[in-house]
């Protein structure tokens, strides 16, 4: 679930980006992109199928971090995507995380985070970046997130993929971030996490 209170704590101290890139060893001169996996391997490449396809003229500005989810098999997601991308992307552009991370580091560190669904684009969304949720059209309207299309870049194929990563030029931060967790959030009016809604 998503932690209100850690979330506050952490934007009183924002961290620099390139900071955060200095401390994890990445890239410095590269577009880095924050794809979490799901729990299915065949939706996470499907995602990246559609990712690769919108980046892949200009692969070498970009540098992929792929985190596996903390219940997915790690040998078995390992296998999988590695397979797929050892024919569609540089070995040298991409890492494989297993291990548990300071999610908020991650996402502050990237110009791009992807996500499947889930808690996490609430997350990116309260710490003021604008995230891309991927989701087939049939599957997005179950989603919490579907009602603040204005707040996230959305794709959903190849195609609406590429329209939104050329956009990322004009990407702007969301200006009703604090909407979203209002409307989802709205019992959360008591201290210490009426703090949280006033501070970001």
């Amino acid at each position: 679930g998503i932690r209100f209170s850690d979330i506050y704590n952490y934007i009183k101290e924002k961290p620099n980006k390139n900071d955060l890139r200095i401390k994890y060893g990445l890239p410095l001169d590269r577009r880095i992109i924050f794809a979490p996996t799901s729990l299915l391997v065949n939706e996470t490449i499907n995602m990246l199928d559609s990712l690769i396809f919108s980046i892949k003229d200009k692969q070498k500005e970009y540098f992929l971090i792929i985190k596996f989810h903390p219940a997915s098999n790690s040998k078995y997601f390992a296998k999988k995507i590695g397979h797929f991308l050892g024919s569609n992307w540089d070995s040298k552009s991409y890492c494989f995380i297993t291990q548990s991370i300071n999610t908020y580091d991650y996402i502050i560190l990237s110009d791009l985070s992807i996500f499947l669904g889930g808690s996490m684009a609430i997350e990116a969304l309260s710490l003021g970046e604008r995230p891309l949720v991927y989701l087939p059209r049939n599957n997005f309207s179950h989603n919490p997130i579907s009602d603040y299309l204005d707040s996230v870049h959305y794709a959903f194929d190849r195609n609406s993929m590429k329209k939104e990563i050329n956009s990322l030029n004009s990407q702007h931060k969301s200006s009703n971030h604090l909407q979203v967790v209002n409307d989802m959030f709205n019992d959360l009016n008591e201290k210490p996490y009426d703090k949280f809604i006033n501070k970001i």
